[in-house]
């Protein structure tokens, strides 16, 4: 979804020649999406205090300095921010192209038209 939602936005013109990309490809309700992303996020921000705990657990074993806390709180802000991204993208069907998404969208033409 996400990949033809970048394609409209960098080429306008395609949803009017290929009008079949723009119709929805599954049967997932929008509740479905906010409750996996919630899942998503809920575990994203798990795995990220993990790894921190188990690098300083490494760290402290070598007698090096522990990895400040505000470092996790770096991470967890930046995972929070992309999820809250997410979620605006899905609820505006608008998707900002990311640096490098241009050639990626490109490469991945194909295969959307191909698919459908």
């Amino acid at each position: 979804m996400k990949l033809r939602l970048q394609l409209f936005t960098l080429e306008p013109k395609a949803k009017k020649r290929h009008p079949e990309l723009a119709d929805d490809e599954s049967d997932m309700d929008e509740d479905f999406c906010e409750r996996h992303e919630a899942d998503l996020l809920e575990k994203a921000l798990e795995g990220a205090k993990k790894k921190f705990d188990k690098d300083n657990i490494k760290l402290e074993d070598s007698q090096e300095p522990k990895v400040p806390k505000s470092e996790l709180d770096e991470k967890l802000k930046n995972i929070k921010a992309e999820f809250k991204e997410l979620k605006k993208e899905r609820k505006s069907r608008k998707v900002e192209p990311r640096k490098g998404s241009k050639l990626v969208l490109f490469k991945n033409r194909a295969r959307l038209t191909v698919s459908h």
